[in-house]
């Protein structure tokens, strides 16, 4: 899993404020330039982030169209992604960021347990974690993670990876460092979000078990609950960006930035059916 943090808004005319380009970190990035967005690196403590060479985003057309030629955007989140009455088959998953959690403890005190256990039984003040004992107990936690806003991609172009009937387009991220760096711009400087987390969705079960006894833990589960999905959704083999928000209530984004549409194109249009 990767993490990146946005910095706040230069005084600068920069396009991405946490922008480090290889060839001369210290000027600012240039919107309209597809050379800029070429070279563009997302980084971390100095260090390049490692992204998939391409990403691709299945679309309607005329939105495909927009994002490709005028840069526009869309980022949604994840208690959108859950409601039936926006979405159909291939996008909708009415358990977005949520898991069943499940810990058994053979001996333990309360900073020892899983982040998810913690929750439930934080320390008191006053009272060392050590006085706080648990043993041969079972915890069980439906935990949903909090509303986050999210853009979702995927690693393949494959039309044959049950892709939601509602697109007709595929578009190719040519440049994802770019791509990434601008809507982390986009969130960052209207103070939505601060921090992200991006990487591959793995599809395993949303019920987990941990084992722990003292300072040893096993199982549980293997990434942040919003980068789990059901086997069902295997094939679209998502790689997704979570953005953290700073508010507790949000709602959908859209607007434009130039630095989009020079890091993507037109890669394929739904092939027509053969009866």
């Amino acid at each position: 899993m990767i993490t990146a943090e946005a910095q706040p808004a230069p005084k600068t005319e920069s396009l991405i404020p946490m922008a480090k380009l290889l060839r001369d970190p210290t000027r600012p990035v240039d919107p309209r330039s597809r050379a800029d967005a070429r070279d563009f690196r997302l980084t971390k403590n100095g260090k390049q982030l490692v992204l998939p060479n391409r990403l691709y985003k299945f679309m309607e057309r005329k939105w495909a169209n927009e994002l490709v030629h005028g840069g526009a955007y869309r980022i949604g989140t994840l208690r959108e992604y859950g409601n039936a009455e926006k979405h159909t088959d291939g996008i909708l998953d009415t358990e977005e960021g949520y898991i069943v959690h499940q810990e058994i403890i053979e001996s333990a005190n309360v900073e020892q347990l899983s982040r998810y256990s913690q929750s439930m039984f934080a320390p008191a003040a006053g009272v060392p974690a050590e006085n706080m004992q648990f043993k041969n107990v079972k915890i069980i936690m439906h935990s949903t993670e909090k509303d986050s806003y999210i853009y979702c991609f995927s690693l393949s172009p494959d039309w044959g990876n049950e892709i939601s009937p509602d697109y007709d387009t595929c578009v190719a991220i040519i440049y994802p460092h770019a791509f990434i760096g601008a809507l982390t711009y986009e969130l960052g400087t209207r103070r939505l979000s601060a921090k992200s987390h991006m990487g591959n969705v793995l599809y395993r079960d949303r019920d987990h078990t941990s084992y722990t006894n003292g300072d040893v833990r096993g199982g549980g589960p293997p990434a942040p609950n919003s980068f789990l999905k059901p086997k069902s959704y295997e094939k679209q083999q998502e790689f997704r960006v979570v953005f953290h928000a700073t508010t507790s209530v949000i709602a959908p984004i859209t607007g434009k930035n130039p630095m989009l549409k020079h890091s993507c194109k037109i890669q394929s249009y739904r092939p027509a059916k053969v009866f």
